[in-house]
């Protein structure tokens, strides 16, 4: 019996960025999505719903160029409020960070960050969802 691999979403318009991170959580056993644009986001987290997650993680940043990743916060939210998020931005303020975890994230990391704190925080935020993953 195969085990099902653990599905992340990942949303920036960082394409450097997020290649580097997806190859990272792949190579540690996760199944990673990755979209760069407000509307191919959009299309994703439309087709989301309590009784169809289908992730089990959203990785978002909230600078894209086609829209808000606040909005996509927002959407995503109503849909399946039980998906865990965490922001990843560059905008770092006390305001922004305030902003994004009212507005429903579960997490918020600024960036530039270190891989093994951003590893950290997902394994937390999945342990919390009672998903559990053996590192590598």
């Amino acid at each position: 019996m195969t085990e099902e691999l653990i599905k992340l979403l990942l949303i920036d318009d960082d394409v450097m960025l997020s290649t580097m991170l997806a190859y990272n959580f792949k190579n540690e056993g996760f199944d990673v999505t990755f979209v760069s644009s407000f509307s191919d986001a959009l299309a994703i987290i439309n087709g989301i719903s309590e009784n169809n997650p289908s992730f089990a993680l959203v990785l978002l940043d909230i600078s894209l160029p086609d829209g808000s990743g606040l909005d996509l916060l927002k959407q995503l939210k109503k849909n399946a409020p039980e998906i865990p998020v965490l922001i990843l931005s560059g905008k770092a303020s006390e305001t922004d960070r305030v902003t994004g975890l009212d507005l429903g994230a579960d997490d918020y990391l600024c960036k530039p960050f270190s891989l093994k704190e951003l590893q950290a925080r997902v394994h937390a935020l999945l342990r919390r969802t009672g998903k559990t993953h053996e590192r590598k």
